[in-house]
């Protein structure tokens, strides 16, 4: 039987829990580079507040580290912005998008609790005072979806779109690891409250009296967090499509948006094309280091080449940074040294790592091998490390390649070895994805 969804969230969230809980103290941006799954971005929030650091220096490199705050808005073209995530949460939480219709806005995606989406609606507000009238959800994660009903709440008029596996996965899917999230961050919190009473900080060291302060501080705003799971209520979408869709403007002068169908990250991812500008807006089909321990890395390979076919001069990803295609001036490089790839470069990076890690799985499988041995090599393989490289800018980095590129590889695995289940599970894995 080929892996549940759950079952690899589930997994993979408590790896991410021990390491909260029982490792020393961490800067909150190291730790959040850890979170790797965004499905469970609100409870990795929670368990980092629990785990900020036990001295006031470390306290105070934590405080720095979250100076920045999501909406960080970057203008992508002519009436369209994106809004980043700081550096230090690019692993966790989800970029959204905002695209001017014409007198009416299309808002890509919310974010996985209600502060966040309020802040980003706060900038709508204040900064364009147009209403948001389609509301586009790139896939069922709750990073991506959460933020739903806040939409709804401040934009009654708005229409929900995504494509028609989303009707039962934002119901169902989603609202089971919420959850099942915020069943954890309780078992979480109880444990620090009895290390609490015990007088020992997270890793079981003496507290003294600051420390029992801080410590005590810390679990309060864990459990306002874990109100928040409780209190969540996700909205499906009421506007549903199967292949593509494309997006009525205001006006003449508007851009044209399509909704493209692929199952790469989940089943039903969607991809959003303005080919006007020229623009991309991915979702998690590409980020700056994608996960795919519950996608289809096969079909994710060919859905990055039909990407690439359509020559982006902007890519907005779900996670990470902008991608932007730049036109050189006489006497300069086009790429200048330091900056970020074009679009067309991190397309092209991404669809090496995939093509890298089917090959090691099928060089694997053709030889008899198993998956241990697959695991035990994967990352020590010289392209793997010229990858790791390549798309790891920091620290933080490189430990999410070591967690996202061996996840990706088992599921691989699993879809070659496990084909009956798989399409049972997930549909058919040869199938077109648009």
């Amino acid at each position: 039987m080929g892996w549940r969804f759950a079952e690899v969230d589930s997994d993979r969230r408590a790896a991410c829990e021990n390491a909260a809980m029982n490792a020393l103290p961490r800067r909150l941006g190291h730790l959040g580079s850890r979170r790797t799954l965004r499905v469970a971005a609100m409870l990795l929030l929670g368990l980092a507040v629990l785990a900020v650091a036990a001295s006031a220096q470390q306290a105070a490199e934590a405080e720095t580290a979250t100076e920045e705050r999501f909406p960080i808005v970057e203008p992508l073209g002519d009436g369209v912005w994106a809004a980043l995530q700081p550096a230090a949460r690019r692993f966790s939480d989800s970029n959204s998008v905002v695209v001017d219709l014409g007198g009416e806005l299309l808002l890509v995606d919310t974010q996985a609790d209600g502060e966040a989406t309020d802040r980003l609606l706060d900038w709508i507000d204040a900064t364009l005072d147009l209403p948001v009238r389609w509301l586009v959800n790139t896939h069922w994660h709750v990073d991506h979806v959460a933020g739903n009903e806040r939409v709804v709440a401040r934009h009654p008029g708005v229409t929900i779109v995504a494509h028609d596996t989303l009707e039962q996965d934002v119901p169902g899917r989603a609202a089971d690891l919420l959850a099942e999230d915020a069943d954890r961050l309780a078992a979480a919190i109880e444990d620090a409250r009895a290390k609490l009473g015990r007088g020992e900080g997270l890793d079981g060291s003496a507290l003294d009296a600051a420390g029992r302060e801080r410590l005590a501080a810390q679990i309060a705003a864990a459990e306002e967090r874990e109100r928040a799971l409780r209190e969540t209520s996700l909205t499906a979408p009421s506007l549903l499509y199967t292949e593509r869709l494309t997006l009525p403007a205001g006006d003449g002068a508007a851009p044209r948006v399509e909704l493209l169908h692929f199952a790469a990250h989940t089943d039903g991812d969607t991809i959003l094309w303005l080919p006007g500008p020229g623009i991309l807006i991915t979702g998690d089909v590409v980020d700056a280091l994608p996960y795919g321990g519950h996608g289809h890395p096969r079909q994710w390979l060919a859905t990055l080449d039909r990407l690439a076919e359509l020559a982006p001069r902007v890519l907005a990803p779900g996670h990470g940074p902008v991608y932007r295609e730049q036109i050189a001036e006489a006497g300069q490089d086009a790429q200048p040294e330091e900056s970020e790839p074009g679009a067309g470069e991190q397309l092209e990076r991404l669809r090496r790592l995939f093509a890298d890690i089917l090959a090691a799985v099928d060089e694997e499988l053709s030889a008899g091998g198993s998956l241990e041995s697959l695991r035990a090599g994967l990352l020590e393989r010289p392209e793997m490390k010229a990858l790791r490289a390549l798309l790891s800018v920091d620290e933080a980095g490189e430990r999410a390649f070591d967690d996202f590129v061996p996840a990706t590889a088992e599921r691989a695995w699993e879809e070659a070895t496990a084909p009956e289940a798989e399409s049972h599970a997930q549909g058919d894995p040869d199938a077109d994805g648009r």
